[in-house]
Protein backbone atom coordinates (compact mmCIF):
# COMPACT_ATOMS: atom_id res chain seq x y z
CA UNK A 1 0.00 0.00 0.00
CA UNK A 2 1.11 3.50 -0.50
CA UNK A 3 2.15 5.49 2.50
CA UNK A 4 0.13 8.48 1.12
CA UNK A 5 -3.47 8.17 2.08
CA UNK A 6 -6.16 9.06 -0.47
CA UNK A 7 -8.70 11.70 0.39
CA UNK A 8 -12.16 10.73 1.48
CA UNK A 9 -14.55 10.31 -1.42
CA UNK A 10 -17.14 13.03 -1.99
CA UNK A 11 -20.68 12.16 -1.11
CA UNK A 12 -22.53 10.81 -4.07
CA UNK A 13 -25.65 12.50 -5.35
CA UNK A 14 -28.14 10.76 -7.49
CA UNK A 15 -28.12 12.25 -11.02
CA UNK A 16 -31.87 11.80 -11.25
CA UNK A 17 -32.57 14.01 -8.25
CA UNK A 18 -34.02 17.37 -9.19
CA UNK A 19 -31.87 20.42 -8.57
CA UNK A 20 -33.78 22.81 -6.31
CA UNK A 21 -32.73 26.06 -4.72
CA UNK A 22 -31.54 25.57 -1.04
CA UNK A 23 -33.95 26.70 1.64
CA UNK A 24 -31.28 26.98 4.36
CA UNK A 25 -29.21 30.17 4.53
CA UNK A 26 -26.01 28.35 3.79
CA UNK A 27 -25.05 24.78 3.02
CA UNK A 28 -21.81 23.21 4.08
CA UNK A 29 -19.19 23.21 1.39
CA UNK A 30 -18.74 19.87 -0.24
CA UNK A 31 -15.48 18.11 0.14
CA UNK A 32 -12.96 18.92 -2.58
CA UNK A 33 -12.73 16.46 -5.37
CA UNK A 34 -9.71 14.42 -5.79
CA UNK A 35 -6.98 15.74 -8.07
CA UNK A 36 -7.33 14.45 -11.57
CA UNK A 37 -11.01 13.55 -11.14
CA UNK A 38 -13.88 15.45 -12.85
CA UNK A 39 -16.47 17.23 -10.70
CA UNK A 40 -19.97 15.76 -10.78
CA UNK A 41 -22.88 17.57 -12.43
CA UNK A 42 -24.68 17.85 -9.10
CA UNK A 43 -21.77 19.59 -7.40
CA UNK A 44 -21.44 22.04 -10.32
CA UNK A 45 -25.14 22.90 -10.09
CA UNK A 46 -24.87 23.45 -6.36
CA UNK A 47 -21.93 25.82 -6.89
CA UNK A 48 -23.96 27.89 -9.41
CA UNK A 49 -26.89 27.96 -7.01
CA UNK A 50 -24.67 29.28 -4.20
CA UNK A 51 -23.50 32.10 -6.48
CA UNK A 52 -27.13 33.05 -7.28
CA UNK A 53 -27.17 31.66 -10.86
CA UNK A 54 -29.63 29.19 -12.28
CA UNK A 55 -28.20 27.48 -15.43
CA UNK A 56 -31.41 25.55 -15.95
CA UNK A 57 -33.68 28.59 -15.84
CA UNK A 58 -35.98 28.80 -18.83
CA UNK A 59 -35.39 25.24 -20.02
CA UNK A 60 -38.83 24.18 -18.96
CA UNK A 61 -40.55 27.50 -20.02
CA UNK A 62 -42.72 26.64 -22.91
CA UNK A 63 -43.66 30.29 -23.48
CA UNK A 64 -40.10 31.36 -24.30
CA UNK A 65 -39.61 32.22 -27.96
CA UNK A 66 -36.69 30.55 -29.73
CA UNK A 67 -34.24 32.76 -31.61
CA UNK A 68 -35.45 33.36 -35.12
CA UNK A 69 -33.29 31.83 -37.78
CA UNK A 70 -32.08 34.04 -40.73
CA UNK A 71 -34.25 33.46 -43.74
CA UNK A 72 -32.60 33.26 -47.16
CA UNK A 73 -33.26 36.20 -49.49
CA UNK A 74 -36.16 35.65 -51.81
CA UNK A 75 -35.05 35.20 -55.45
CA UNK A 76 -35.77 38.07 -57.90
CA UNK A 77 -39.03 37.52 -59.76
CA UNK A 78 -38.56 36.42 -63.32
CA UNK A 79 -40.05 38.68 -66.01
CA UNK A 80 -43.39 37.54 -67.24
CA UNK A 81 -43.04 35.79 -70.57
CA UNK A 82 -44.42 37.60 -73.63
CA UNK A 83 -47.51 36.08 -75.15
CA UNK A 84 -46.65 33.82 -78.03
CA UNK A 85 -46.87 35.62 -81.37
CA UNK A 86 -46.39 39.17 -79.98
CA UNK A 87 -42.88 40.53 -80.76
CA UNK A 88 -41.16 43.06 -78.48
CA UNK A 89 -40.61 46.71 -79.45
CA UNK A 90 -36.99 46.00 -80.41
CA UNK A 91 -38.01 43.03 -82.57
CA UNK A 92 -40.50 45.22 -84.41
CA UNK A 93 -37.90 47.91 -85.04
CA UNK A 94 -35.28 45.38 -86.14
CA UNK A 95 -37.69 43.95 -88.69
CA UNK A 96 -37.70 47.36 -90.44
CA UNK A 97 -33.95 47.09 -91.22
CA UNK A 98 -33.43 45.20 -94.47
CA UNK A 99 -29.63 44.82 -94.26
CA UNK A 100 -28.87 41.62 -92.26
CA UNK A 101 -25.46 42.91 -91.16
CA UNK A 102 -26.89 46.16 -89.74
CA UNK A 103 -29.74 44.23 -88.14
CA UNK A 104 -27.28 41.91 -86.37
CA UNK A 105 -25.18 44.81 -85.09
CA UNK A 106 -28.24 46.62 -83.75
CA UNK A 107 -29.46 43.48 -81.98
CA UNK A 108 -26.21 43.38 -79.92
CA UNK A 109 -26.52 47.00 -78.73
CA UNK A 110 -27.79 48.24 -75.39
CA UNK A 111 -31.14 50.00 -75.35
CA UNK A 112 -29.75 53.57 -75.44
CA UNK A 113 -27.40 52.82 -78.32
CA UNK A 114 -30.09 50.85 -80.10
CA UNK A 115 -32.59 53.73 -79.97
CA UNK A 116 -30.06 56.21 -81.38
CA UNK A 117 -28.48 54.15 -84.12
CA UNK A 118 -31.67 52.41 -85.24
CA UNK A 119 -33.11 55.76 -86.34
CA UNK A 120 -29.92 56.62 -88.24
CA UNK A 121 -29.83 53.23 -89.96
CA UNK A 122 -33.48 53.50 -90.94
CA UNK A 123 -33.05 57.01 -92.39
CA UNK A 124 -29.99 55.91 -94.34
CA UNK A 125 -31.90 52.90 -95.67
CA UNK A 126 -34.84 55.07 -96.75
CA UNK A 127 -32.60 57.50 -98.63
CA UNK A 128 -33.02 60.38 -96.20
CA UNK A 129 -29.23 60.54 -95.87
CA UNK A 130 -27.01 60.76 -98.94
CA UNK A 131 -23.43 59.43 -98.65
CA UNK A 132 -20.94 62.28 -98.79
CA UNK A 133 -19.11 60.78 -101.79
CA UNK A 134 -22.30 60.66 -103.85
CA UNK A 135 -23.23 64.19 -102.77
CA UNK A 136 -19.81 65.55 -103.76
CA UNK A 137 -20.03 63.87 -107.17
CA UNK A 138 -23.50 65.29 -107.77
CA UNK A 139 -22.35 68.79 -106.84
CA UNK A 140 -19.33 68.61 -109.16
CA UNK A 141 -21.50 67.38 -112.04
CA UNK A 142 -23.97 70.22 -111.48
CA UNK A 143 -21.19 72.80 -111.31
CA UNK A 144 -19.77 71.53 -114.60
CA UNK A 145 -23.23 71.71 -116.17
CA UNK A 146 -23.79 75.27 -115.01
CA UNK A 147 -20.34 76.36 -116.17
CA UNK A 148 -20.80 74.82 -119.59
CA UNK A 149 -24.05 76.76 -119.98
CA UNK A 150 -22.17 80.02 -119.41
CA UNK A 151 -19.45 79.41 -122.00
CA UNK A 152 -21.69 80.85 -124.73
CA UNK A 153 -22.29 84.15 -122.98
CA UNK A 154 -19.29 85.65 -124.77
CA UNK A 155 -17.38 85.18 -127.99
CA UNK A 156 -14.24 84.32 -126.05
CA UNK A 157 -16.07 82.03 -123.67
CA UNK A 158 -13.99 79.10 -124.97
CA UNK A 159 -11.14 80.32 -122.76
CA UNK A 160 -13.20 79.18 -119.75
CA UNK A 161 -13.77 75.62 -120.99
CA UNK A 162 -11.86 72.70 -119.39
CA UNK A 163 -10.54 71.76 -122.85
CA UNK A 164 -8.88 75.13 -123.27
CA UNK A 165 -7.50 75.10 -119.73
CA UNK A 166 -5.85 71.70 -120.33
CA UNK A 167 -4.34 72.70 -123.67
CA UNK A 168 -3.10 75.99 -122.28
CA UNK A 169 -1.34 74.13 -119.46
CA UNK A 170 0.24 71.74 -121.97
CA UNK A 171 1.58 74.70 -123.99
CA UNK A 172 3.11 76.28 -120.88
CA UNK A 173 4.83 73.06 -119.83
CA UNK A 174 6.10 72.29 -123.34
CA UNK A 175 7.58 75.79 -123.59
CA UNK A 176 9.36 75.35 -120.25
CA UNK A 177 10.77 71.94 -121.25
CA UNK A 178 12.01 73.23 -124.59
CA UNK A 179 13.75 76.19 -122.94
CA UNK A 180 15.35 73.91 -120.33
CA UNK A 181 16.77 71.47 -122.91
CA UNK A 182 18.05 74.27 -125.08
CA UNK A 183 19.95 75.65 -122.09
CA UNK A 184 21.38 72.18 -121.30
CA UNK A 185 22.50 71.76 -124.92
CA UNK A 186 24.40 75.03 -124.72
CA UNK A 187 26.11 73.84 -121.54
CA UNK A 188 27.00 70.48 -123.09
CA UNK A 189 28.54 72.18 -126.13
CA UNK A 190 30.62 74.30 -123.73
CA UNK A 191 31.81 71.19 -121.84
CA UNK A 192 29.95 72.11 -118.67
CA UNK A 193 27.97 69.63 -116.50
CA UNK A 194 24.31 69.21 -117.48
CA UNK A 195 21.19 68.12 -115.60
CA UNK A 196 18.19 65.99 -116.46
CA UNK A 197 14.45 66.23 -115.84
CA UNK A 198 12.64 63.85 -113.52
CA UNK A 199 9.58 61.98 -114.86
CA UNK A 200 6.26 63.89 -114.47
CA UNK A 201 4.36 63.41 -111.23
CA UNK A 202 0.68 62.46 -111.02
CA UNK A 203 -0.32 66.06 -111.80
CA UNK A 204 1.98 66.27 -114.84
CA UNK A 205 4.52 68.56 -113.17
CA UNK A 206 8.19 68.10 -114.05
CA UNK A 207 11.16 68.89 -111.78
CA UNK A 208 14.93 69.05 -112.35
CA UNK A 209 16.99 66.13 -111.05
CA UNK A 210 19.72 66.58 -108.47
CA UNK A 211 22.47 64.71 -110.38
CA UNK A 212 24.70 66.31 -112.98
CA UNK A 213 26.51 64.68 -115.92
CA UNK A 214 29.83 65.45 -117.55
CA UNK A 215 29.38 65.73 -121.35
CA UNK A 216 33.08 65.08 -121.90
CA UNK A 217 32.74 61.66 -120.27
CA UNK A 218 29.45 60.97 -122.10
CA UNK A 219 29.69 62.05 -125.76
CA UNK A 220 26.10 60.89 -126.48
CA UNK A 221 24.57 63.41 -124.06
CA UNK A 222 24.34 66.18 -126.67
CA UNK A 223 22.38 63.91 -129.03
CA UNK A 224 19.97 62.88 -126.28
CA UNK A 225 19.38 66.51 -125.37
CA UNK A 226 18.57 67.36 -128.99
CA UNK A 227 16.04 64.52 -129.07
CA UNK A 228 14.41 65.96 -125.95
CA UNK A 229 14.21 69.38 -127.62
CA UNK A 230 12.44 67.87 -130.64
CA UNK A 231 10.00 66.03 -128.36
CA UNK A 232 9.14 69.24 -126.47
CA UNK A 233 8.67 71.12 -129.76
CA UNK A 234 6.28 68.41 -130.96
CA UNK A 235 4.12 68.62 -127.82
CA UNK A 236 4.11 72.40 -128.06
CA UNK A 237 3.03 72.33 -131.71
CA UNK A 238 0.16 69.89 -131.10
CA UNK A 239 -1.24 71.81 -128.14
CA UNK A 240 -0.97 75.15 -129.98
CA UNK A 241 -2.75 73.71 -133.02
CA UNK A 242 -5.61 72.43 -130.86
CA UNK A 243 -5.97 75.80 -129.17
CA UNK A 244 -6.08 77.54 -132.52
CA UNK A 245 -9.15 75.46 -133.50
CA UNK A 246 -11.14 76.29 -130.38
CA UNK A 247 -12.23 79.84 -131.33
CA UNK A 248 -13.73 78.67 -134.63
CA UNK A 249 -15.54 75.74 -133.01
CA UNK A 250 -16.81 77.93 -130.20
CA UNK A 251 -17.94 80.62 -132.63
CA UNK A 252 -20.17 78.17 -134.46
CA UNK A 253 -21.84 77.07 -131.22
CA UNK A 254 -21.99 80.64 -129.95
CA UNK A 255 -23.77 81.91 -133.08
CA UNK A 256 -26.13 78.93 -133.04
CA UNK A 257 -27.06 79.59 -129.43
CA UNK A 258 -27.61 83.31 -129.90
CA UNK A 259 -29.48 82.75 -133.19
CA UNK A 260 -31.93 80.43 -131.44
CA UNK A 261 -32.66 83.06 -128.77
CA UNK A 262 -33.14 85.79 -131.38
CA UNK A 263 -35.48 83.66 -133.46
CA UNK A 264 -37.57 82.73 -130.45
CA UNK A 265 -37.91 86.39 -129.42
CA UNK A 266 -38.99 87.35 -132.93
CA UNK A 267 -41.54 84.54 -133.17
CA UNK A 268 -43.16 85.46 -129.86
CA UNK A 269 -43.06 89.24 -129.83
CA UNK A 270 -42.02 90.43 -133.30
CA UNK A 271 -45.59 91.27 -134.38
CA UNK A 272 -46.52 93.19 -131.21
CA UNK A 273 -47.14 96.90 -131.98
CA UNK A 274 -48.73 98.05 -128.75
CA UNK A 275 -46.79 101.10 -127.45
CA UNK A 276 -47.57 100.13 -123.86
CA UNK A 277 -45.88 96.77 -124.43
CA UNK A 278 -42.73 98.44 -125.78
CA UNK A 279 -42.60 100.85 -122.83
CA UNK A 280 -42.89 98.04 -120.33
CA UNK A 281 -40.17 95.97 -122.05
CA UNK A 282 -37.78 98.92 -122.11
CA UNK A 283 -38.46 99.51 -118.42
CA UNK A 284 -37.42 95.95 -117.58
CA UNK A 285 -34.34 96.15 -119.82
CA UNK A 286 -33.13 99.26 -117.96
CA UNK A 287 -32.92 97.24 -114.74
CA UNK A 288 -30.20 94.96 -116.15
CA UNK A 289 -26.48 95.89 -116.16
CA UNK A 290 -25.54 97.95 -119.20
CA UNK A 291 -22.99 95.36 -120.33
CA UNK A 292 -25.73 92.72 -120.66
CA UNK A 293 -28.44 94.73 -122.44
CA UNK A 294 -27.17 93.77 -125.90
CA UNK A 295 -27.47 90.06 -125.12
CA UNK A 296 -30.37 88.30 -126.92
CA UNK A 297 -31.46 86.48 -123.76
CA UNK A 298 -31.91 89.84 -122.01
CA UNK A 299 -34.18 91.08 -124.83
CA UNK A 300 -36.21 87.87 -124.66
CA UNK A 301 -36.54 88.10 -120.89
CA UNK A 302 -37.62 91.79 -120.97
CA UNK A 303 -40.31 91.11 -123.56
CA UNK A 304 -41.56 88.07 -121.65
CA UNK A 305 -41.89 90.10 -118.45
CA UNK A 306 -43.78 92.86 -120.25
CA UNK A 307 -46.15 90.38 -121.90
CA UNK A 308 -46.85 88.68 -118.58
CA UNK A 309 -47.70 91.95 -116.87
CA UNK A 310 -50.07 93.03 -119.64
CA UNK A 311 -51.77 89.65 -119.76
CA UNK A 312 -52.49 89.65 -116.03
CA UNK A 313 -53.75 93.24 -116.22
CA UNK A 314 -56.18 92.29 -118.98
CA UNK A 315 -57.26 89.21 -117.07
CA UNK A 316 -58.01 91.29 -113.99
CA UNK A 317 -60.08 93.74 -116.05
CA UNK A 318 -62.00 90.88 -117.65
CA UNK A 319 -62.77 89.35 -114.26
CA UNK A 320 -64.07 92.70 -113.00
CA UNK A 321 -66.34 93.14 -116.05
CA UNK A 322 -67.59 89.59 -115.72
CA UNK A 323 -68.49 90.20 -112.08
CA UNK A 324 -70.47 93.32 -113.02
CA UNK A 325 -72.44 91.47 -115.71
CA UNK A 326 -73.20 88.59 -113.37
CA UNK A 327 -74.44 91.00 -110.69
CA UNK A 328 -76.63 92.79 -113.25
CA UNK A 329 -78.14 89.53 -114.46
CA UNK A 330 -78.86 88.47 -110.88
CA UNK A 331 -80.58 91.78 -110.13
CA UNK A 332 -82.80 91.45 -113.23
CA UNK A 333 -83.93 87.95 -112.35
CA UNK A 334 -84.85 88.97 -108.78
CA UNK A 335 -87.55 91.48 -109.88
CA UNK A 336 -85.53 94.65 -109.75
CA UNK A 337 -87.10 97.83 -111.19
CA UNK A 338 -87.13 98.03 -114.94
CA UNK A 339 -84.27 99.97 -116.46
CA UNK A 340 -84.89 103.56 -117.47
CA UNK A 341 -85.83 103.96 -121.10
CA UNK A 342 -83.00 105.78 -122.82
CA UNK A 343 -84.46 105.56 -126.26
CA UNK A 344 -82.21 102.69 -127.27
CA UNK A 345 -83.77 99.83 -129.13
CA UNK A 346 -84.64 96.80 -127.11
CA UNK A 347 -82.50 93.70 -127.49
CA UNK A 348 -83.17 90.09 -126.87
CA UNK A 349 -80.11 89.72 -124.63
CA UNK A 350 -78.06 87.74 -127.12
CA UNK A 351 -75.38 90.44 -127.24
CA UNK A 352 -74.97 90.35 -123.48
CA UNK A 353 -74.74 86.57 -123.49
CA UNK A 354 -72.07 86.75 -126.18
CA UNK A 355 -70.04 89.20 -124.11
CA UNK A 356 -70.35 87.01 -121.04
CA UNK A 357 -69.21 83.96 -122.99
CA UNK A 358 -66.24 85.89 -124.36
CA UNK A 359 -65.23 87.00 -120.88
CA UNK A 360 -65.51 83.43 -119.60
CA UNK A 361 -63.18 82.23 -122.35
CA UNK A 362 -60.70 85.03 -121.68
CA UNK A 363 -60.68 84.29 -117.97
CA UNK A 364 -60.10 80.62 -118.74
CA UNK A 365 -57.13 81.42 -120.97
CA UNK A 366 -58.90 80.85 -124.28
CA UNK A 367 -58.84 83.02 -127.36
Amino acid sequence: MSDQSSPAPAPEVSASAPASAPSAPAAPSPAPSAPGSSPSIASALESFAEAGFSPTAGLGDKGAKPKAEAKPAAPAPEPAPRPVGRPSGRDTKLSLISDPRKRELLAKMANDSFDEFHDLALKLQNGEFVPKGELDSAIKAKEAELKSARYFDHEKGYTLTPEFQTLDRDVTRANAERDFWQDQLARANAGQPVQWLNPPDKDGNVTVGAESYDPRANPSIAGQIMSNIVRAETKLGRASEAIAKLPGTHKVEYEKFNGSLTSLNKDLFGAVTNPAFKARAEGHMSKFPAALRARPEMALLSNALAAGEMFFAQLQTANEQLAKLQNSAAASSSGAPAPIDTGASATDGSETRAQVNMLHKLAAGGR
